[in-house]
Protein backbone atom coordinates (compact mmCIF):
# COMPACT_ATOMS: atom_id res chain seq x y z
CA UNK A 1 0.00 0.00 0.00
CA UNK A 2 1.36 3.45 -1.00
CA UNK A 3 1.71 6.51 1.18
CA UNK A 4 -1.04 9.13 1.44
CA UNK A 5 -0.46 12.91 1.32
CA UNK A 6 -3.36 15.35 1.95
CA UNK A 7 -3.28 19.10 1.21
CA UNK A 8 -6.13 21.58 1.61
CA UNK A 9 -6.26 24.49 -0.82
CA UNK A 10 -8.54 27.53 -0.90
CA UNK A 11 -9.69 28.69 -4.34
CA UNK A 12 -8.58 32.32 -4.08
CA UNK A 13 -9.71 34.97 -4.98
CA UNK A 14 -12.74 33.97 -7.05
CA UNK A 15 -14.48 31.33 -4.95
CA UNK A 16 -13.75 31.44 -1.25
CA UNK A 17 -16.83 29.42 -0.35
CA UNK A 18 -15.17 26.19 -1.43
CA UNK A 19 -11.96 24.52 -0.37
CA UNK A 20 -10.40 21.70 -2.30
CA UNK A 21 -8.78 18.78 -0.63
CA UNK A 22 -6.12 17.17 -2.73
CA UNK A 23 -5.30 13.60 -1.84
CA UNK A 24 -2.34 11.79 -3.31
CA UNK A 25 -2.58 8.01 -2.97
CA UNK A 26 0.41 6.29 -4.50
CA UNK A 27 0.57 7.85 -7.97
CA UNK A 28 -3.15 8.66 -8.21
CA UNK A 29 -4.43 12.21 -7.69
CA UNK A 30 -7.91 12.55 -6.21
CA UNK A 31 -9.77 15.90 -5.85
CA UNK A 32 -12.49 16.33 -3.26
CA UNK A 33 -14.51 19.51 -2.79
CA UNK A 34 -15.28 20.51 0.79
CA UNK A 35 -17.91 23.19 1.40
CA UNK A 36 -17.25 25.69 4.19
CA UNK A 37 -19.75 25.45 7.04
CA UNK A 38 -19.89 29.10 8.15
CA UNK A 39 -22.84 30.90 6.52
CA UNK A 40 -21.41 34.29 7.55
CA UNK A 41 -18.13 33.45 5.83
CA UNK A 42 -19.97 32.44 2.65
CA UNK A 43 -21.84 35.77 2.60
CA UNK A 44 -18.63 37.73 3.12
CA UNK A 45 -16.91 35.94 0.28
CA UNK A 46 -19.12 37.16 -2.57
CA UNK A 47 -16.79 39.03 -4.92
CA UNK A 48 -17.59 41.42 -7.73
CA UNK A 49 -15.61 41.60 -10.94
CA UNK A 50 -16.51 45.28 -11.42
CA UNK A 51 -14.88 48.47 -10.24
CA UNK A 52 -15.89 52.12 -10.04
CA UNK A 53 -14.80 54.43 -12.87
CA UNK A 54 -15.01 58.22 -12.81
CA UNK A 55 -14.00 60.42 -15.76
CA UNK A 56 -13.74 64.16 -15.14
CA UNK A 57 -12.72 67.07 -17.38
CA UNK A 58 -12.48 70.76 -16.44
CA UNK A 59 -15.93 71.23 -18.00
CA UNK A 60 -17.86 68.27 -16.57
CA UNK A 61 -18.02 64.83 -15.03
CA UNK A 62 -18.48 62.54 -18.02
CA UNK A 63 -18.80 59.18 -16.27
CA UNK A 64 -19.27 57.76 -12.79
CA UNK A 65 -20.35 54.11 -12.78
CA UNK A 66 -19.36 50.50 -12.25
CA UNK A 67 -17.38 49.00 -15.15
CA UNK A 68 -15.75 45.65 -15.95
CA UNK A 69 -12.68 46.89 -17.82
CA UNK A 70 -10.97 50.10 -18.88
CA UNK A 71 -8.05 50.83 -21.18
CA UNK A 72 -6.38 54.21 -20.69
CA UNK A 73 -3.94 56.11 -22.94
CA UNK A 74 -0.91 56.57 -20.69
CA UNK A 75 1.84 58.87 -21.92
CA UNK A 76 3.91 55.79 -22.84
CA UNK A 77 1.17 53.48 -24.19
CA UNK A 78 -2.20 51.90 -23.44
CA UNK A 79 -2.77 50.33 -20.00
CA UNK A 80 -5.58 47.86 -19.36
CA UNK A 81 -7.28 47.98 -15.96
CA UNK A 82 -9.55 45.41 -14.32
CA UNK A 83 -10.97 44.55 -10.92
CA UNK A 84 -8.32 44.16 -8.17
CA UNK A 85 -5.65 46.05 -10.17
CA UNK A 86 -2.63 47.11 -8.16
CA UNK A 87 -2.57 50.83 -7.32
CA UNK A 88 -1.49 53.03 -10.21
CA UNK A 89 -0.90 56.72 -10.88
CA UNK A 90 -0.07 57.62 -14.47
CA UNK A 91 0.23 60.67 -16.71
CA UNK A 92 -2.14 60.49 -19.69
CA UNK A 93 -1.23 61.04 -23.31
CA UNK A 94 -3.54 61.36 -26.32
CA UNK A 95 -5.61 58.39 -27.40
CA UNK A 96 -8.58 56.14 -26.74
CA UNK A 97 -10.11 55.63 -23.31
CA UNK A 98 -12.10 52.40 -23.67
CA UNK A 99 -14.72 51.52 -21.07
CA UNK A 100 -16.53 48.16 -20.94
CA UNK A 101 -19.63 48.55 -18.76
CA UNK A 102 -21.22 45.85 -16.62
CA UNK A 103 -23.57 44.90 -19.48
CA UNK A 104 -20.73 44.25 -21.93
CA UNK A 105 -21.16 47.48 -23.92
CA UNK A 106 -18.01 49.35 -24.94
CA UNK A 107 -17.74 53.13 -24.96
CA UNK A 108 -14.71 54.90 -26.37
CA UNK A 109 -13.60 58.45 -25.62
CA UNK A 110 -10.81 60.50 -27.17
CA UNK A 111 -8.69 61.68 -24.22
CA UNK A 112 -5.94 64.29 -24.20
CA UNK A 113 -3.62 64.86 -21.23
CA UNK A 114 -4.24 64.68 -17.52
CA UNK A 115 -3.79 61.91 -14.98
CA UNK A 116 -5.37 58.59 -14.03
CA UNK A 117 -5.34 56.89 -10.66
CA UNK A 118 -6.45 53.36 -9.77
CA UNK A 119 -6.70 52.66 -6.06
CA UNK A 120 -9.04 50.45 -4.00
CA UNK A 121 -10.98 49.35 -7.09
CA UNK A 122 -11.72 52.93 -8.14
CA UNK A 123 -10.35 54.40 -11.37
CA UNK A 124 -10.34 58.19 -11.52
CA UNK A 125 -9.46 59.80 -14.84
CA UNK A 126 -8.78 63.55 -14.69
CA UNK A 127 -8.44 64.49 -18.35
CA UNK A 128 -7.67 67.84 -19.93
CA UNK A 129 -10.04 66.84 -22.72
CA UNK A 130 -12.40 63.88 -23.24
CA UNK A 131 -14.77 63.54 -26.19
CA UNK A 132 -16.89 60.54 -27.23
CA UNK A 133 -15.37 59.18 -30.46
CA UNK A 134 -18.74 59.49 -32.19
CA UNK A 135 -18.43 63.27 -31.76
CA UNK A 136 -14.97 63.50 -33.40
CA UNK A 137 -14.54 65.21 -36.77
CA UNK A 138 -11.86 63.63 -38.98
CA UNK A 139 -11.54 66.77 -41.13
CA UNK A 140 -10.93 68.87 -38.02
CA UNK A 141 -8.21 66.42 -36.99
CA UNK A 142 -6.57 66.70 -40.40
CA UNK A 143 -6.71 70.51 -40.22
CA UNK A 144 -5.20 70.42 -36.69
CA UNK A 145 -2.40 68.14 -37.93
CA UNK A 146 -1.60 70.40 -40.90
CA UNK A 147 -1.43 73.38 -38.55
CA UNK A 148 0.77 71.51 -36.03
CA UNK A 149 3.18 70.42 -38.80
CA UNK A 150 3.71 74.07 -39.80
CA UNK A 151 4.80 75.17 -36.32
CA UNK A 152 8.44 76.28 -36.24
CA UNK A 153 9.93 75.19 -32.90
CA UNK A 154 13.09 76.84 -31.61
CA UNK A 155 13.37 75.64 -28.02
CA UNK A 156 13.01 72.23 -26.38
CA UNK A 157 9.71 73.36 -24.84
CA UNK A 158 8.35 74.46 -28.24
CA UNK A 159 9.41 71.12 -29.78
CA UNK A 160 7.59 69.24 -26.98
CA UNK A 161 4.46 71.38 -27.48
CA UNK A 162 4.52 70.85 -31.25
CA UNK A 163 4.98 67.09 -30.81
CA UNK A 164 2.05 66.96 -28.36
CA UNK A 165 -0.20 68.83 -30.83
CA UNK A 166 0.83 66.48 -33.65
CA UNK A 167 0.18 63.40 -31.47
CA UNK A 168 -3.23 64.77 -30.46
CA UNK A 169 -4.20 65.41 -34.11
CA UNK A 170 -3.00 61.97 -35.27
CA UNK A 171 -4.90 60.22 -32.48
CA UNK A 172 -8.03 62.23 -33.33
CA UNK A 173 -7.77 61.27 -37.02
CA UNK A 174 -7.29 57.59 -36.17
CA UNK A 175 -10.21 57.45 -33.74
CA UNK A 176 -12.54 59.51 -35.96
CA UNK A 177 -11.98 56.98 -38.74
CA UNK A 178 -12.79 53.93 -36.60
Amino acid sequence: MGSIFVATLVAWPHDLSTRFQVVFESSTLIYRSISLQSASLKGAMTLSTNFQCTVVTPESQMLDEQVRYASIPAHDGQIGLAHLRAPLLVKLGSGPLQIDDVHGNRRVYFVVGGFAQMVNDHLTVLADEAVPVDDLDRQQGQADLAQALEIQARSDEEVADRTALQDRARSMITLAGS
